[in-house]
């Protein structure tokens, strides 16, 4: 009868769509440390949770369907997160919220042709820094006045990053393929790696405020350098075989080490997909410290310097269009006691879409039988 066939295609429809939205958000990412070491927040689908840093009491701190998170962070004190919205063709905002998620309220909203990208708070919580894609580099005060500009008229591109010296004097930021130096007030602007033939990104302060690690690619590659914050002595800290990437360096707290993302094209540097290695700040001693999940975005150290937060794919796949599953987890700089710290158990997502598969056969099976080819 034609109700059987209308219900059981009501039934395997549902069914599919109960397993992808299950599969969809069962995804976390982008883990940062609170400066206390007791919380974590992280993404998952559009919103942003917290939770203690043994994954326990995941909580959610914001309810905005349909928006898109680029950006949060914790104030210096761990009493409020700043973070970036913004709905498609549509402008976007900076809110900050208690720690909690209570308190919710709106700093300022860009004009629809500009959006806001990525912020930073200053060291002492004071004022908090932004980028606005094609445009500039404002300052403005933690309660939303005093709005300043203080890069003028750059255009910087999607994803440019940004970051406070330690002392709050000083902010990093690359445009035009090079880093730059600025004083907080918008004075003494300073290329300090001027380098026509490489693309330089994601500069990081050392905990000190010496020197700063960044990103560079050249010939094809992507490799980690750091400089002085004058621009002398700039130094290539890795050198991958060809075809590697290395992205998001990351300062332990004691300055002594850097974390790093490695992404290898080639078979042998797989391993797969996305890997986290640690090295020595002058670069030496590089270590693998996973090698069977991969890896993705930044990598966040706990404030002792014991630990590494990080989001990767429990099921890497060198071919697009593979299974999906990203999660939070934390390990120690060594490597060894890696947790994993969000998402539903893989045999309960296998489980689901393994039910959806049967009601699937069923229903081509009874549909063979209703309707036999003649």
């Amino acid at each position: 009868m034609v109700w059987k066939l209308v219900l059981t295609g009501l039934i395997a429809t549902t069914m599919l769509l109960s397993g992808c939205q299950l599969a969809s958000s069962n995804k976390a990412r982008s883990p940062v440390w609170s400066p206390d070491g007791t919380k974590i927040i992280f993404n998952r689908t559009d919103d942003i949770y917290v939770m203690n840093s043994d994954g326990s009491n995941q909580t959610r701190l914001t309810n905005n369907p349909y928006l898109s998170f680029r950006s949060r962070a914790w104030s210096p004190n761990g009493t409020k997160i700043a973070y970036v919205i913004r709905q498609a063709f549509s402008e976007s905002h900076i809110y900050i919220m208690n720690e909690d998620g209570s308190n919710q309220t709106n700093l300022i909203n860009s004009h629809r042709s500009i959006r806001i990208d990525q912020l930073a708070w200053s060291p002492d919580g004071t004022k908090i820094a932004y980028t606005c894609v094609m445009d500039d580099i404002y300052v403005i005060n933690a309660d939303g006045t005093n709005q300043t500009n203080i890069t003028n008229s750059r255009s910087l591109s999607l994803n440019a990053s940004l970051a406070w010296s330690p002392d709050g004097t000083k902010i990093a930021f690359d445009f035009d393929d090079d880093i730059y130096v600025i004083n907080a007030d918008g004075t003494n602007q300073t290329n300090i790696t001027a380098s026509p033939q490489q693309d330089d990104s994601y500069p990081v302060w050392s905990p000190d405020g010496t020197k700063i690690a960044f990103v560079s690619l050249y010939s094809q590659k992507r490799d980690i350098y750091v400089i002085n914050v004058d621009g002398s002595n700039q130094t290539r800290l890795t050198n991958n075989p060809s075809r590697s990437h290395n992205y998001y360096p990351a300062w332990s707290p004691d300055g002594k080490k850097i974390a790093f993302t490695r992404y290898g094209w080639g078979l042998n540097d797989w391993a797969p997909g996305r890997s986290i290695y640690i090295m020595n700040a002058d670069g030496s001693n590089q270590t693998r410290l996973t090698n069977d999940v991969s890896a993705s975005g930044r990598l966040s150290w706990s404030p002792d310097g014991t630990k590494i937060a990080f989001s990767a794919n429990t099921h890497p796949s060198k071919f697009r269009g593979g299974y999906s599953n990203v999660q939070v987890f934390i390990m120690a700089i060594d490597g060894s006691s890696r947790t994993r710290l969000t998402g539903y158990p893989d045999w309960v997502l296998f489980f689901v879409l393994g039910l959806v598969a049967v009601e699937i056969i069923f229903a081509a099976w009874w549909l063979l039988r209703r309707y036999p080819r003649t």
